[in-house]
């Protein structure tokens, strides 16, 4: 709490982050400077220094979120620089073990963008969790300044409707009259009748939200997800079975994306079948890279069907 104190009240800008830099480990000495930098700015400098960094800071998170120093400002910052920067098993891991504490994220800046981040790549069941874990507190977060944007993640990402109904929306429509004299509040009941709109929040705001697991388009519809576009892509990964491995486009794919941005592809049921099709219709290498992105006990938690046949898929040797 000593350490909280100093870091929220009473620490300037370079202070902070000569605190917060402690928790990267020895291997960031090689990084001291006499100006504050964001994690951000330092493994854009140094990335071979990232894992290292990332591996410290995942023994001191995973000791803070067992406490009640979760709640504590420092601590959402060490929050936000790892799941920012660590790779899909570590934010896996992480999310199990903040999906029943996401409420006590939301009262600052970094707490309230990690909230958003779980929110955002949860799987189904965890994101259920999630949602119940704001019974009798949505009007609270609704209210504040950062919480609101956690709400507004969640309207953006949990598909099941009756659920957010249940625990949200319904318990914000029954104090509508204190939610519209807030300027917060009024923000949530603004983005539930018209999302993203920037007559009622700033730029800034909007960017943040469009964050999602899959890069979107302009039309918010990544190509996998979009009608047409997944037509499209599925008749092309068909030919690839008649074609040399060097024009296939399904090694164009897995050479192109990031294992993480592969992976990513698992959370939705159309993007479950594009990987299937990968599969079946593509070389030994696009079976090989496939297999390393996907996060098989993550995969396995899905219930649609696109889940169920890629998991069958991928058990064949």
């Amino acid at each position: 709490m000593v350490l909280e104190c100093a870091y929220n009240d009473y620490a300037n800008a370079q202070q902070r982050f000569d605190i917060v830099s402690e928790f990267y480990g020895k291997e960031f000495v090689i990084f001291q400077s006499d100006k504050p930098r964001t994690l951000d700015e330092i493994v854009a400098e140094e990335p071979s220094k990232k894992k290292l960094i990332i591996q410290h800071l995942e023994e001191q998170i995973f000791t803070l979120v067992d406490k009640t120093t979760v709640r504590l400002s420092l601590c959402h910052r060490l929050l936000k620089d790892f799941i920012c920067h660590c790779d899909s098993d570590q934010r896996t891991n992480l999310i199990d073990s903040l999906k029943d504490r996401i409420p006590e994220l939301v009262h600052t800046p970094d707490g309230a963008y990690t909230a958003m981040k779980c929110i955002w790549n949860a799987n189904t069941k965890d994101r259920k969790l999630i949602v119940k874990n704001f019974k009798d507190l949505a009007v609270k977060v609704a209210m504040e300044h950062y919480g609101h944007r956690v709400l507004m993640a969640v309207f953006d990402s949990v598909d099941d409707t009756v659920l957010v109904n249940k625990y949200i929306t319904t318990e914000l429509s029954n104090e509508m009259n204190k939610l519209i004299l807030d300027s917060w509040g009024e923000k949530v009941i603004h983005y539930i009748v018209h999302p993203r709109d920037g007559r009622g929040m700033p730029k800034e705001e909007i960017d943040q939200l469009k964050e999602e697991f899959i890069p979107m388009d302009s039309q918010r519809l990544h190509l996998i997800e979009h009608p047409a576009g997944n037509f499209l892509l599925m008749a092309v990964l068909r030919c690839d079975q008649s074609l040399p491995e060097e024009q296939q486009l399904s090694v164009q794919i897995v050479n192109s994306l990031t294992k993480e941005e592969l992976g990513s592809w698992i959370c939705c049921n159309k993007g479950c079948h594009v990987l299937l099709k990968m599969l079946q219709c593509g070389s030994n290498i696009v079976r090989e890279k496939i297999k390393d992105a996907v996060n098989m006990k993550q995969l396995k938690e899905y219930t649609f069907r696109g889940a169920t046949l890629l998991v069958q898929e991928l058990a064949k040797k």
